[in-house]
């Protein structure tokens, strides 16, 4: 019974058409072979001129629809070298639309079986370049800017759970309602002078701030609206320019203006502790990487230097100095702990940390700002990279190839000045960037 209702289908014989096909493309000639199937609802006992016309039918039938799956497929194939060549988003949701189409051309081909038609899909998804994952539509804003800054803003940073934003100068965003974020009339006073740098803890119960007064402030956020200081300021000999959690929470480093790093231990986070003698560093820079173990600071000959924090009291080099191609503004590691971003003049390098006393580049510098690049971030799930300039726009990048970064879409624009800081929220769907023009500009990085 099954082999008859198999046959009422009508499926057609395009197996020899397969042996046919273009050999020097073995693409087209695998997915042609994956959706041919052996014919079916000839009966052996007709007469041989009956028998020939229904072969000659069906052998007419499967030459139409080898041609139509050969037309569709080289079609993708040559859609695919363009975006090979171009690698630009347009071209990439271009492809998906082709795959998509083609799925939707299958179940209209006349006398094609549902199961040859879901097959053509799957060759479809097989040739796209660029899946759904890694592609981002052009984002948009969300909303208003945020305002009421009477300085330029500095720093942006997310809480864990995504549900807070503070900003230096320090402010506190309720974003329950992404379109009308609400600020937090929060009592945060201690510091005497403008706060410069936020950070929330990995547990998000702790918020550090650092200050142009030169002190650094440790805030209790178990009950976010009704925050508190944890101990006594700890004050070091400058301007506070950057304050970073280790992603264990027991370290905290604090890059200060005489051009030196401190790291505080945080066990008891009433009374923060020194740990070992300060790094001597060039500028403000720092970033742990995902496990901790090693502190990338920028020296003031214009390299980045790898700490390892084994012994966090005695905090030694990991091979050679990083070189770039200039002064380095930023530093981030990817979530994986892989590579190193660094923000170079104009441009931005990929370092391969995989073996991190042989730190190696990764590709070309990334291009495309016309002014200095002041902040990178990688996204939660490291596929993306975002770069902030002086030219007062963000460029978001596809790392999903390593040595083949591209751009995903147009910059973004609206800041009329600097922008400063950049951060992505913890599930990747918001963008912030806090600019010199005093606002925060949160943008939509979901599929429309």
């Amino acid at each position: 019974m099954a082999d008859q209702r198999r046959a009422s289908h009508g499926h057609l014989d395009v197996s020899s058409e397969a042996d046919h096909t273009d050999q020097s493309n073995p693409p087209l000639r695998g997915c042609v072979t994956d959706v041919a199937v052996p014919p079916r609802g000839v009966s052996e006992n007709l007469p041989a001129g009956a028998h020939f016309r229904q072969h000659r039918r069906i052998r007419w039938l499967a030459d139409g629809g080898v041609i139509a799956l050969a037309v569709l497929l080289i079609t993708l194939v040559v859609a695919a070298t363009v975006a090979a060549a171009h690698r630009n988003q347009a071209i990439a949701a271009q492809h998906t639309a082709i795959a998509r189409g083609m799925v939707a051309q299958a179940d209209r081909i006349p006398n094609l079986d549902p199961s040859g038609g879901l097959q053509l899909g799957v060759a479809a998804q097989k040739t796209v370049i660029v899946s759904d994952r890694t592609y981002r539509h052009q984002p948009r804003r969300l909303g208003q800017p945020l305002t009421g800054y009477a300085e330029a803003v500095t720093g942006v940073a997310f809480s864990p759970d995504g549900r807070t934003l503070a900003t230096s100068p320090l402010i506190l965003w309720d974003l329950s309602d992404l379109l009308r974020p609400r600020r937090l009339d929060l009592a945060l006073i201690g510091h005497t002078d403008v706060v410069d740098s936020v950070a929330f803890s990995p547990d998000g119960r702790t918020l550090a701030t650092g200050s142009r007064d030169s002190s650094v402030i440790l805030w209790d956020l178990t009950v976010r609206n009704q925050p508190h200081r944890l101990g006594r300021a700890v004050t070091g000999p400058g301007w506070v320019t950057s304050v970073v959690f280790s992603p264990d929470g027991r370290t905290l480093a604090t890059a200060n203006g005489d051009r030196t790093l401190i790291l505080w231990d945080l066990t008891d986070r009433n009374q923060l502790r020194r740990l070992g003698q300060p790094l001597s560093v060039f500028a403000g820079v720092a970033a742990f990487s995902p496990d901790g173990r090693v502190l990338a600071t920028v020296s003031d000959d214009q390299t980045i230097t790898l700490w390892d924090l084994t012994n966090r009291n005695q905090p030694r080099r990991f091979g050679e100095a990083l070189t770039g191609t200039g002064w380095v503004t930023s530093v981030v590691f990817s979530p994986d702990g892989r590579t190193l971003a660094a923000a170079n003049d104009r441009t931005v390098i990929l370092w391969d940390l995989t073996e991190r006393n042989q730190a190696r580049r990764l590709g070309q510098p990334l291009t495309g700002h016309t002014d200095v690049v002041n902040a990178v971030a990688f996204s939660p799930d490291g596929r993306a990279l975002a770069t902030a300039s002086d030219d007062r726009t963000v460029i978001l990048w596809d790392l999903t190839e390593r040595n083949q970064p591209r751009r995903l879409g147009q910059p973004l624009t609206g800041h009329t000045d600097v922008i400063n800081a950049v951060a992505f929220s913890p599930d990747g769907r918001i963008l912030a960037t806090g600019s010199r023009d005093k606002t925060v500009t949160l943008w939509d990085l979901t599929p429309a």
